[in-house]
């Protein structure tokens, strides 16, 4: 119930109540992967990013076959300019789930962010330097 709960709270913007729920989870069972999972969506929304990769970190130890996990963590070390990281965290999202039509556009922007996005990929990497 407290997963339940504390998952529909954070969906619907009520991140403190969530994280009341998760957090009680975690006392409960600390190697719940899930609640890991919702409470580094929680720390993802609320701006908490350094804490919030630590959860999805900790969801991934827990449950490695998490996908959602990855490509939340990959979202992060993005807007973090960590694009080689983010990429092998989309390519694994990609690996548990062929067909997950979001990961594709989430690899393509990070090989991008690399320089290896089409013809000009390699200007983009040179100009950056």
């Amino acid at each position: 119930i407290l997963l339940l709960r504390g998952s529909a709270f954070s969906l619907i913007g009520e991140y403190f109540k969530g994280q009341e729920d998760i957090e009680a989870l975690l006392k409960l069972n600390p190697e719940h992967g899930q609640a890991y999972f919702w409470l580094g969506y929680i720390r993802q929304e609320t701006g908490n990013l350094p804490t919030a990769i630590e959860a999805y970190n900790s969801c991934i130890h827990f449950d490695p076959y998490f996908k959602a996990a990855y490509i939340n963590r990959g979202k992060i070390l993005m807007e973090n300019d960590l694009a080689d990281e983010a990429l092998s965290d989309f390519r694994t999202a990609q690996q548990l789930d062929p067909d997950w039509e979001i990961v594709p556009p989430l690899i393509q922007e990070a090989q991008n962010k690399l320089g290896g996005g089409g013809m000009f990929g390699v200007f983009r990497k040179w100009l950056k330097m």
